[in-house]
């Protein structure tokens, strides 16, 4: 009976764990969850996007948050929406963002940046300082702030 009972549990435990969708903290094992990340590179078809802090009216970020939303600014305007997590690719979803005008540095950096969050799924690439996102033709590299 009692290896009734230990097998009914074990198997209990497996399907729910298996059942859960495990698709933030286990794919990143929450290093990037709950941290700021501070765009640091941009390119555009293998073209760096200069990205001078000082003359930007915001500096571009992200910040994942744990129940699948993400927010950040794109060095003019705010955006947010949701993710999730497919193998080795970030999915981002109704993604909405602020609507103003900013100097033509802060407009270009977000011209080029915000089509990784056009609703669509993007290559992402992980360390504990650094995250990478990527498609066809643009590349963002963050790196962990620490305000």
């Amino acid at each position: 009976m009692k290896l009734f009972t230990f097998l009914l549990t074990a198997s209990l435990a497996f399907l729910v764990a298996s059942c859960s969708s495990g698709t933030t903290n286990s794919m990143v094992g929450g290093n990037m969850i709950n941290q700021k990340w501070q765009l640091i590179e941009l390119e555009k078809n293998k073209s760096p996007i200069p990205i001078q802090m000082n003359d930007l009216e915001e500096g571009a970020f992200i910040r994942f948050e744990p129940e699948g939303k993400f927010s950040g600014n794109a060095a003019c305007n705010h955006f947010f929406g949701f993710y999730s997590f497919s193998e080795h690719e970030i999915i981002f979803e109704s993604v909405g963002m602020t609507r103003k005008m900013c100097g033509p540095k802060s407009m270009a950096i977000e011209d080029n940046l915000m089509p990784l969050f056009n609703n669509q799924k993007v290559q992402i690439h992980m360390s504990d300082e650094k995250i990478i996102l990527q498609n066809n033709d643009t590349k963002a590299v963050f790196e962990k702030n620490i305000d």
